[in-house]
This record gives structure tokens, C-alpha cells and sequence, in this order.
């Protein structure tokens, strides 16, 4: 069985989804210095937010940006992606941090 999704008037599936992600996850830190002064102002207020002491998992962390934040200050965060290219790119970027 699998899962159509419709999106902006195309029918796309789960390996056409993470196809994509595959595809840009090279080019998704280019995306994430764009909108850096944001980013910084995110990671700052999750700092804030989550207490140093809980487990956390992000879902949907792509490169691992947020993820890798968090574990400076909370070593029981876990980051998981739906796209292998996505976590491969983490992973080499924060070896330390727990990537899947």
C-alpha cells in the first residue's frame, strides 16, 4: 500500500517525498544562512524553553542544526529525518550528537 499525498494540485508519494529531501539535502545549510538572524532567535528560545534535564526528540531535524543547539546544554536529544541524504549531511556536521 501506499500513501498519495496531494500537494499544490500533484499527486506525489512517500518515495517521491523523500526523494526530494535527498535531492536538496546539500543545498539545505545555503538555505539556513539566508534566514540565520532567524534561526539564531529560534535556537535561542528553544534553549530557553527546554529544560536541560527532559528527553527531547526533533522530529524532522534535516541537517541538524537545532538538534545539535540543544544537545550543547542537554545530552538527551535525539534527531531523526525521513530522508537518509538529510542525516548523512547531520551526521558529518555533529558526529557527537545522536542523528537518525
Amino acid at each position: 500500500m501506499t500513501l498519495d499525498l496531494e500537494f499544490r494540485g500533484t499527486t506525489v508519494n512517500k518515495q517521491q517525498i523523500r526523494d526530494y529531501f535527498d535531492k536538496m539535502a546539500g543545498e539545505r545549510d545555503c538555505w539556513r544562512r539566508r534566514g540565520s538572524p532567524l534561526s539564531r532567535r529560534l535556537k535561542k528560545f528553544l534553549r530557553f524553553l527546554i529544560p536541560a534535564d527532559v528527553s527531547v526528540l526533533e522530529i524532522g531535524c534535516a541537517t541538524g542544526d537545532i538538534t545539535a543547539c540543544l544537545a550543547q546544554q542537554n545530552p538527551r536529544i535525539r534527531g531523526i529525518d525521513f530522508s537518509p541524504a538529510m542525516i548523512e549531511v547531520a551526521r558529518k556536521k555533529y558526529p557527537n550528537v545522536d542523528l537518525r
